[in-house]
């Protein structure tokens, strides 16, 4: 079985552990676009789906056919107790077919496999994991949005589903629909939408009672002035704790840089270790392999002389053989000779015996033949009359039994249809009571006049609430615009200081990678840097300005001279280098009078520019690139070779060195590698850095004055808004009265009219029916008499068939008697002839024959005398040869039993290398990424300090105030309560002037919400009129769709006929479907109508025409072809195969046509009680497995 080449699946692996009967862990590897799973009844094959649709996120343990969550759990068996946890796994490629894009993007783009994991013990909690990382239920359905994948999508299509979808109502038929469309999610929004309206209006209540009670707290204010101490107090105390908590943030900071700190050096220790067993092992792997060539070439050598021993055996055994052959060939030619002699000249003499007898008999069987073939051509004419006979009956026989099924199936039809309309009749009847008690119940009148009665009730309070509002309005408009400015200061101040801090973090982080390159930390150099004042000395590359691209060869260049350090003058350094100990130095003497190397810009024969000129400095920098030329790459460098003069080289952007002689490379990360792109950077940052903070400082003063402005027009606001507060109440609740009853009034009108049309429409529905049903069983008593009749023809064409049998038989055994009779004796008679003739014609021959053999037998008989010397002698030598290649072939053993030794030696020690090396390169990546936290805990640690510094504190202080046992969560408990407290308080009054302005505005805010709920419940109105419009899109469009595709699915498996859905009533909002089927050669019906395999084909048709609306990149059909007979089930497969170009299917079957299309099977049993194992399998032993 071949799989397709190149092609990208998307499911490749499924892995599963403690998952129902698959207790032990378990990889389903699947390489193709088309994969069978296949096995016995009851083996677990069907896990297989569930556990796909579980990693998904299913919930639901009845879609995974258990009571709870804990039932996917391994249960235990007769052999095996119960585990304590389930996984599975599924890994998806991400990697788009032929293109570079990826199938799932987002953030999922950077992975080219993402793997879903989820995990669930016996307590039923579950576990998720999105490549190796823990996440969230929702983070795993988020990456199948828009691929038409989930624990409940049409991707996993399973038996029952096709029996749902055979069974179900018109009603249930519209729920497939409608989750295929997506509109149960609207109808789910509908409800939450008047839900939202009736918690809406217990808000307004509650407000309302809100906002009297504020108009009475407003003439007690005096009552609150004790209030204002406590809430002074608990404020101070708040920003203490607050202060303190930001002290204990810092010493867990303090805590986590030292740990880090003690994890870098421990990682640069086993760094070391490693890097010294690499050496170890390299040295021993060139002595090994030294040994092994030596070893080598001695079996080579001793195995040429074995192969030449060898040769020289099998020509001493091809010359001995050839011997013994033509020796034995010899005598067996003289013994067969004498032989043949002695029997020829016995049988001369009796052939003359048997040819008299021959004669004889030939005389008397001639003349009894001829009577034999007269009496077997009479019996063949009478056979042939009983069998035509034979024949015709069979013909009527087989015209009687197709009329007579066709009769039965009719009848079963009919009375199949009279039944489903008797119980349209019912469900119709039973519809048409409820309709006319619904209607009796609705008062579209009494709505109206209640209507009409608030409406005047709002047009009066309308006119007063417009007046109050127009002289509110200015008031308004100037505070939102004031409002808005302040929104936008403050958004310009937050990305100002996000990018802010994001840039300073960079800039810590880049500056510590920086003095740790340029030699800056902790040391004897910088010990003696300290005592001579050249600690803060620049270095020499943060002072060079290098031309891009050409910042590598600067570095491979100077190398350590970057970390020099610039001093105006080396006398008076040069006098206290005694005093360094240990480590290395570099002075570099940096001011604008030291005198250059003259230096020839450009000297004789040479064509590359200098180095130098590709570098600028405060300073001249000559002397350390003197004689150094820039050549654009390395082909050109090794051109302008030959042109350097004495001293000089040349150096290529990509860090090339080479003189006329020599050239060095050097490509590992060396503690100067990135030093000048990094000093570039580092500068970059700061000028930003400095932007940022103008910036900031420009928007906080612009900020303290709309703030200043925003009280004032606050308080202008507040007085007018009080004026209208009233007026507002009374227009809302009249207006929310209104509406409440207008759209009871609209919704009773439409449902009125709805229900009018609704029985119309029964009464005539019912009067089709009956008259429909009276016709129906007049057909019925028809089509039974029918059927009767051709049943009692049936049996007297029946009675008939003894006869025309018996006949025949007699017939045909006299036909073949006489036959066989005449037959043996034709054969006699021929025989007898025949021996005859052979007889008289051997005679002759045998008497030549005689003579010579006789002559043969003497010659044999010489040869066979010359051939026994040369024989002797060469089993001889051949013996001596055989014994000294024995002896070679023992050496030889030796000498590889040694080769094999070596190579196993030098195989182990070159896996040791090539691991270790893996690990080092993995340490110093840890490493890098180590230092860089450090780097980011120091940052944040130091932006904390500044915080409580700004607050007019000193962390030190802070922290020896505070207790021992003090922590952060306790601090932040503390904190959290005194908020309480606070927000308990409610808005205190330090000033009653104050107090009674900030109460106004308060009364202003439960105003605008007041109104804003009112408004809110307009707009939910507006939205469930919306709702139900797009619900109605949403559902024809789907509609129409699915009718397409099951119109061409239908006669691509049925191999003809038509199929399409129809509503069973005119409001697309609750109207049932049902499935109207025309197979080939049959009436159109409904699928209810239809024959087992039918009903079931069709179902198949629809659940693909639903898949298709949006196809998923696998689909998983659990034995979805289990009810269909063959020819269907070739059609069926035929159309997966289709579809399996562009989807990869996983298909649970038991039938081995569909077996067929397979480019892989995998095989579950259950050899074992209660476990699922896999086993590989072939399509004739999948057969075998899933008859078992």
């Amino acid at each position: 079985m071949h799989l397709p080449i190149g092609r990208i699946v998307f499911l490749h692996k499924i892995k599963l552990a403690g998952f129902k009967s698959f207790v032990d862990p378990t990889t389903i590897v699947l390489p193709g676009n088309l994969v069978g799973v296949v096995g016995p009844n009851g083996c677990g094959k069907s896990n297989v789906a569930d556990a796909v649709r579980w990693v998904m996120g299913e919930t639901s343990a009845k879609h995974l056919r258990g009571d709870s969550m804990a039932d996917v759990v391994f249960n235990g068996s007769t052999a095996r107790k119960p585990v304590g946890r389930a996984s599975v796994e599924i890994l998806i490629n991400n990697i788009e077919e032929n293109s570079s894009d990826k199938r799932i993007g987002g953030q999922y783009a950077a992975y080219d496999e993402i793997s879903i994991k989820r995990k669930v013990s016996r307590d039923g909690q579950s576990v998720y994991s999105l490549n190796g990382r823990r996440c969230r239920r929702r983070d795993v359905t988020d990456v199948f949005l828009g691929t038409g994948l989930g624990p409940r999508s049409y991707a996993i299509i399973e038996q029952g589903m096709v029996s749902r979808l055979v069974e179900a109502k018109p009603d249930e038929l519209r729920e497939f629909l409608e989750e295929a469309a997506g509109v149960s999610k609207y109808k789910e929004r509908r409800r939450e939408t008047e839900n939202r309206m009736e918690h809406t209006q217990e808000n307004l209540n509650r407000l309302q009672d809100l906002r009297d009670e504020l108009e009475r707290h407003l003439k007690h204010l005096d009552r609150q002035a004790s209030m204002a101490e406590k809430y002074t107090v608990l404020k101070q105390e708040e920003r203490l704790r607050r202060v303190q908590l930001s002290g204990l943030h810092w010493r867990a900071f303090s805590n986590d840089l030292s740990e880090r700190e003690n994890k870098i050096t421990t990682q640069e220790a086993a760094m070391t270790e490693r890097l010294a067993e690499q050496r170890r092992l390299e040295s021993s792997l060139d002595a090994q392999r030294a040994k092994h060539g030596t070893a080598m070439n001695e079996f080579n050598d001793i195995y040429r002389e074995v192969l030449d021993a060898g040769a020289e055996i099998a020509r001493g055994e091809e010359t001995l053989r050839n011997l013994r052959e033509r020796a034995t060939r010899t005598q067996k030619a003289l013994a067969k000779e004498q032989d043949a002699l002695q029997e020829a000249q016995d049988h001369l003499a009796a052939e003359q015996e048997n040819i008299q007898v021959l004669e004889k008999a030939l005389a008397d069987k001639e003349p009894a033949l001829s009577g034999l073939e007269r009496e077997v051509t009479e019996a063949a004419e009478e056979h042939a009359r009983a069998e035509a006979s034979m024949q015709e009956w069979s013909l009527v026989w087989e015209a009687i039994g197709l009329r007579v099924a066709e009769a039965m199936r009719g009848v079963q039809a009919q009375e199949g249809r009279i039944e489903h309309l008797k119980e349209r009749l019912a469900n119709a009847s039973e519809r048409y009571i409820r309709l006319q008690k619904e209607q009796d119940k609705l008062d579209p009148r009494g709505l109206q006049q209640k209507i009409a009665e608030l409406a005047e009730q709002l047009r009066e309070q309308d006119a007063i609430r417009v007046r109050a509002e127009s002289e509110h309005a200015g008031h308004q408009a100037n505070l939102q615009d004031i409002r808005q400015r302040i929104r936008g200061i403050s958004g310009t101040i937050n990305t100002a200081r996000e990018r802010f801090q994001e840039a300073r973090g960079k800039l810590s982080s880049l500056q510590a990678l920086q003095q740790e390159a340029l030699g800056k930390g902790e040391g004897a150099v910088t010990d003696w840097l300290r005592k001579n004042d050249l600690t803060e000395r620049p270095r020499l590359a943060e002072k060079l300005e290098v031309a891009s691209g050409w910042e590598r060869a600067v570095e491979n260049v100077l190398g350590a001279a970057l970390r020099a350090v610039c001093v105006d003058e080396l006398a008076a350094p040069s006098s206290t280098l005694a005093d360094l100990r240990e480590g290395a130095v570099t002075l570099f003497q940096a001011n604008a009078d030291t005198e250059s190397a003259a230096i020839s810009p450009h000297p004789a024969g040479s064509e590359a520019a200098r180095l130098v000129e590709k570098i600028s400095a405060p300073w001249p920098v000559d002397t350390l690139f003197a004689g150094i030329r820039a050549a654009t790459d390395l082909k050109q460098a090794l051109a302008l070779r030959a042109t350097l003069g004495w001293g000089e080289s040349l150096v290529t952007p990509s860090g090339e060195w080479l003189g006329p002689d020599w050239l060095r490379v050097h490509r590992g990360a060396d503690s100067t590698a990135g030093v000048l792109p990094r000093e570039r950077e580092i500068k970059r940052l700061s000028g930003i850095i400095d932007t940022l903070r103008a910036e900031i400082d420009r928007e906080e003063t612009a900020m303290e004055t709309a703030h200043g402005a925003r009280e004032a027009a606050e308080k202008s606001q507040s007085v007018s808004q009080s004026r209208i507060a009233e007026a507002r109440r009374i227009h809302a609740t009249l207006e929310s009265r209104l509406g409440e009853q207008q759209m009871r009034f609209d919704e009773a009108t439409r449902r009125s009219q709805t229900i009018a049309h609704e029985l119309a429409e029964l009464r005539e529905q019912r009067l089709q029916a009956r008259s429909s049903l009276e016709e129906m069983q007049a057909g019925l008593d028809e089509q039974k008499a029918d059927r009767d009749r051709l049943i009692g023809e049936r049996d007297t064409e029946a009675a008939k068939r003894k006869e025309y049998q018996t006949h025949l038989t007699d017939s045909r055994a006299r036909w073949q008697d006489a036959r066989d009779k005449s037959h043996r004796l034709a054969v006699e008679v021929a025989s007898v002839r025949a021996r005859y003739d052979s007889l008289i014609l051997s005679g002759s021959r045998n008497r030549d024959q005689v003579a010579r053999l006789e002559i043969r037998y003497q010659e044999l008989q010489q040869t066979l005398r010359e051939m026994d010397q040369p024989l002797q002698k060469q089993e001889t030598d051949l013996a001596e040869h055989r014994a000294q290649r024995k002896e070679l072939e023992t050496i030889l053993q030796e000498a590889r039993d040694q080769v094999e030794e070596l190579d196993l030696a030098i195989r182990e020690s070159d896996q040791k290398r090539h691991a270790i090396s893996e690990k080092i390169e993995s340490d110093r990546a840890t490493l890098e990424q180590m230092r860089i936290g450090r780097q980011e805990v120091h940052v944040r640690r130091e932006a904390i300090e500044e915080q409580v510094t700004a607050s007019g504190h000193v962390v030190a202080e802070v922290l020896e105030h505070l207790p021992p046992d003090a922590n952060e969560a306790d601090w932040t408990t503390r904190i959290d309560t005194l908020e309480k407290k606070i927000s308990r308080l409610g808005t205190v009054n330090l000033a009653a002037v104050e107090e009674r302005a900030r109460q106004a505005e308060r009364k202003d805010y439960l105003d605008t919400q007041h109104q804003d709920l009112v408004d809110a419940l307009e707009t939910l109105q507006e939205a469930m009129g919306d709702i139900d419009k797009e619900t109605r899109n949403r559902f024809a469009d789907t509609y129409e769709k699915v009718n397409l595709k099951l119109g061409e699915l239908f006669p691509r498996l049925f191999g003809g006929g038509h199929a399409h859905l129809e509503l069973t009533g005119t409001d697309p909002l609750d109207a049932g479907v049902t499935v109207m089927a025309r197979p080939p050669g049959k009436r159109n019906s409904t699928i209810a109508l239809l024959s087992g395999g039918e009903k079931a084909l069709t179902a198949v048709a629809l659940v693909f025409a639903l898949f298709e609306l949006n196809p998923a990149p696998f689909c998983l059909l659990d034995e979805v072809d289990a009810p269909l007979d063959d020819a269907n089930v070739y059609r069926f497969r035929d159309l997966v195969k289709d579809m399996s170009d562009r989807v990869q299917f996983i298909v649970i079957t038991h039938n081995k046509n569909t077996m067929e299309i397979a480019n892989q099977l995998i095989g579950v049993t259950m050899s074992e009680p209660g476990v699922s194992r896999l086993v590989s399998v072939d399509v004739e032993d999948a057969v075998a497995m899933a008859g078992a």
